[in-house]
C-alpha cells in the first residue's frame, strides 16, 4: 500500500512546464531515488512534496492524508539539502537539538533523543564541537541527524552528498542506507549520479524534462532500460546501428540496438551477433579497463573488462560478438 502518493502533479515556471503530469507512489519504509540530469525537475518535485513549491494541478497524499494544501511546517516532512544550513555558532549538539527545542520538547527528552541520534550517526564524541571544526562528511551527518531527530513521517534528501569527495560520498551512501533500514524511515533521495542511485535505492524514478521515463528496481533499470534516454543515461550502453550488426536480426524490431560494454566478447560465442570494428585505444578506469573500438558506421563501441592483470591482445581484433539475448532493441515512443 502506498505511504506517499502523487497524482497528476503539474507545475510551470514562466509558462514553461517543469513537472508534467507526474504520478508516483512510495511504500512505507522504502528508499526511493529521483534520478535525472540537471534541469529534469527532480529537485522541484522534491520541493513540491515538502511544500516549498505549490503545484498548479494534482494531489499529494501522505499516510492517507491529502497534504498539498498544507503549509510546509504542517506536513511533518524532514529535508536535507546540499547546503547543510547548519548554525556555525552552535555546537553539534545544539544544531541537532534545534528542531526539538522549537517544538518545546522537555529538556530531558531532548537530551535522550539527541544522544541516541548522535550515536546512530557516529558523532557522539563531536557533540561539543562547532560546525567550522568539522569535516564536510561530519557536517553532513549533523544535517542528517538534525532531520531525523524530530521523527518526520518522510525524509527528503536533495543531492546531499554532491559537494563531498568521492571516497567520503561512497561511505556516506552506505551509512545513509544502513540508517534508513535501521529506523525503517521512508526516504526520497535526489541525485544525478547513476551509481549513487543504484547503490542506495529500493526503486528508482528516472526523470527527463519534467516527465517520468521509467520506474524500476536498480537491477531491472540497468538490465532493461525502456528508452534510448534511459539506456544512455544509466549504464554506458553502446548504441549500435542495424547496418553494423552481422547475424540473424529481426529487422522489424528497431533500427537502433544497445549493448552493455561488459557483455561484449572478443571471441565468437554461441548465439551471438557480430560487429566489425577497428581498435582505437585502451582507457584505464580504476578497476575497469575500457577498450575503445569504432564500427563501420563510425560509431564508438566500448568493451569493459576487470583490471585484474589479465592481458588481452585487442589491437588486431576486427570483430566483436554480442550474445543475442543481451542485444536490446529499443523503440522510443
Amino acid at each position: 500500500m502506498s505511504y506517499l502518493r502523487l497524482e497528476n502533479l503539474s507545475l510551470s515556471f514562466d509558462n514553461k512546464p517543469v513537472l508534467n503530469d507526474i504520478s508516483l507512489s512510495v511504500k512505507k519504509g522504502e528508499l526511493v531515488t529521483l534520478l535525472g540530469p540537471s534541469g529534469c525537475g527532480k529537485s522541484t518535485l522534491l520541493r513540491t512534496i515538502a511544500g516549498l513549491e505549490i503545484p498548479e494541478a494534482g494531489t499529494i497524499y501522505l499516510d492517507n492524508v491529502e497534504i498539498q494544501e498544507k503549509a510546509s511546517r504542517e506536513r511533518n516532512i524532514g529535508m536535507v539539502f546540499q547546503q547543510y544550513a547548519l548554525f556555525p555558532t552552535m555546537t553539534v549538539y545544539d544544531n541537532v537539538a534545534f528542531g526539538l527545542n522549537v517544538k518545546k520538547v522537555n529538556r530531558k527528552q531532548v537530551r535522550a533523543k539527541v544522544e541516541k541520534i548522535l550515536e546512530l550517526v557516529e558523532l557522539t564524541e563531536f557533540s561539543d564541537r562547532h560546525v567550522p571544526q568539522l569535516s564536510g562528511g561530519q557536517q553532513q551527518r549533523v544535517a542528517l541527524a538534525r532531520a531525523l531527530v524530530v521523527e518526520p513521517k518522510l525524509l527528503l534528501l536533495d543531492e546531499p552528498l554532491s559537494a563531498l569527495d568521492a571516497r567520503i560520498r561512497k561511505q556516506l551512501q552506505l551509512e545513509i542506507r544502513l540508517i534508513q533500514k535501521e529506523l525503517g524511515i521512508t526516504m526520497i533521495f535526489v541525485t544525478h549520479d547513476q551509481e549513487e542511485a543504484m547503490r542506495i535505492s529500493d526503486r528508482i524514478y528516472v526523470l527527463s524534462e519534467g516527465e517520468l521515463k521509467q520506474v524500476s528496481s536498480p537491477k531491472e533499470l540497468y538490465s532493461q532500460p525502456k528508452s534510448q534516454f534511459v539506456a544512455e543515461f544509466i549504464g554506458d550502453y553502446n548504441q549500435i546501428q542495424l547496418t553494423d550488426l552481422i547475424g540473424k536480426i529481426d529487422f522489424n524490431q528497431s533500427d537502433k540496438y544497445f549493448a552493455r560494454p561488459e557483455i561484449i566478447s572478443f571471441q565468437q560465442i554461441p548465439d551471438s551477433i557480430g560487429v566489425n570494428v577497428v581498435y582505437e585505444q585502451e582507457i584505464i578506469l580504476g578497476n575497469i579497463i575500457r577498450y575503445q573500438f569504432k564500427t563501420k558506421e563510425q560509431k564508438l563501441l566500448f568493451v569493459d573488462r576487470l583490471n585484474n592483470g589479465e592481458n588481452f591482445s585487442v589491437e588486431t581484433i576486427e570483430k566483436l560478438f554480442i550474445p543475442e539475448c543481451e542485444l536490446l532493441a529499443i523503440k522510443d515512443l
